[in-house]
């Protein structure tokens, strides 16, 4: 899915992903056309195109979702958007899931470069562990966010389709939370600070592509025992990757 090719201008104008540099040389994460930290219109065309409720996992904030049917030259996808904002429309977290995400030979390190090149800055890259049958994943990671291994009771619930509550956002390499535990592999808190995530899969051609936004230090709850729920921002976040 490299932005620098045909795909690049539409996913631009449509989708708003892009990173750019203030004038003090401090990054922008922007994804969806939602910057981090930056204050939605709450009047604007594109915020429209959202779904918003309060949230039931982040006490005092905002969850707004959407869902979309997209297309690039290689064929139709769909295209999942969710954000996190105050009452006063500050932004902190905004990431969009798809699948599938259509890839070439060299396409998911390319992809990656583009991001490093916006953001002026190297990723620190985690690869899935290799085995047959499953897909590669690659994780990259600009900024203060922090990756921390899921906790096993976390895993537990999850693997079992659940969902996990006031323990704020994860990611894996395949977009799917429950394969994740069933197979083995990785699963992430993300932690820290103000920060850029990307992650893919790719197997014969095709596999799935996340990105997102986050400011974790902002808006996480103090550390509690982990809980289940069903509500619809943890819904979306978790829900919308385990059901493939």
């Amino acid at each position: 899915m490299r932005l620098g090719s045909s795909y690049f201008l539409a996913t631009v104008l449509a989708v708003g992903v892009v990173a750019s540099t203030l004038a003090q040389d401090k990054a922008v994460y922007t994804v969806g056309g939602f910057a981090l930290g930056g204050k939605v219109k709450f009047d604007s065309e594109l915020y429209r195109k959202y779904e918003c409720s309060p949230s039931e996992q982040f006490e005092g904030l905002i969850w707004c979702q959407s869902s979309r049917d997209e297309r690039e030259r290689r064929g139709a996808f769909k295209a999942y958007y969710g954000m996190l904002h105050s009452d006063d429309g500050t932004v902190l977290y905004t990431n969009r899931f798809q699948e599938p995400a259509f890839w070439n030979d060299d396409e998911v390190d390319e992809d990656i470069n583009w991001y490093s090149r916006k953001l002026r800055e190297q990723p620190r890259i985690l690869k899935m562990p290799s085995r047959l049958g499953l897909p590669d994943g690659t994780i990259a990671v600009w900024g203060k966010v922090v990756l921390e291994p899921l906790d096993d009771e976390s895993r537990k619930v999850l693997g079992e389709g659940k969902i996990v509550a006031k323990r704020g956002i994860f990611i894996d390499f395949v977009g799917n939370y429950v394969r994740s535990v069933r197979e083995g592999l990785p699963l992430y808190h993300i932690t820290g600070g103000a920060g850029f995530v990307w992650a893919g899969s790719k197997k014969d051609g095709q596999g799935t592509l996340r990105f997102l936004a986050i400011n974790p230090s902002l808006f996480y709850p103090p550390s509690s025992p982990s809980s289940t729920q069903s509500g619809s921002d943890t819904a979306f976040g978790l829900r919308r990757l385990n059901e493939r």
